[in-house]
């Protein structure tokens, strides 16, 4: 999901190079991946917690492991979403546009209903099948990610002088 293919924004070349000194990775964004880390780690372990199922046995698949697993690849899900860009809205027209984005995304959603739903998936990663409605728990959960990143790019973006796109 790194790799998703995203257009040149029209703005980037009105923008001021930044100096050579700055880091790539400057320290709103550090802020912003340990904001992120935590609060990820923090609800796929509430999950997993949470999840109802008998207590694992060592080699059985759990409900709760497989509910955690799932908010887990979610959260990459959001995660592909947010980290385009530092100022800008997931709402926003360029993001809705990228057809290769949506077709990453599908797949990867594919993928994970395959690796708790196919038998054969099932025994590679250690996961059992789940209902429609713990699915739901879980990208419920996940999705909590994206209104944390959407609050701290409005916050961002009010104290960021940036051209209009």
């Amino acid at each position: 999901m790194a790799l998703d293919p995203d257009p040149a924004s029209r703005v980037t070349m009105h923008q001021r190079p930044r100096p050579r000194a700055e880091a790539v990775l400057t320290t709103r964004r550090w802020h912003a991946i340990a904001l992120s880390a935590v609060t990820m780690a923090a609800r796929t372990l509430a999950v997993l917690a949470w999840a109802s199922g008998p207590d694992p046995a060592a080699g059985t698949p759990a409900v709760a492991g497989t509910m955690a697993f799932d908010t887990f690849v979610l959260h990459q899900f959001i995660n592909l979403l947010n980290s385009r860009h530092e100022t800008r809205t997931v709402f926003h027209a360029d993001t809705l546009r990228n057809r290769w984005r949506w077709f990453l995304l599908a797949t990867v959603l594919g993928f994970l209903i395959a690796a708790t739903h196919l038998e054969p998936l099932e025994r590679l990663f250690d996961t059992t099948s789940i209902t429609f409605a713990k699915l739901t728990i879980c990208a419920h959960v996940a999705s909590t990610g994206l209104w944390i990143e959407e609050a701290h790019t409005l916050i961002h973006r009010t104290h960021t002088k940036e051209p209009k796109q």
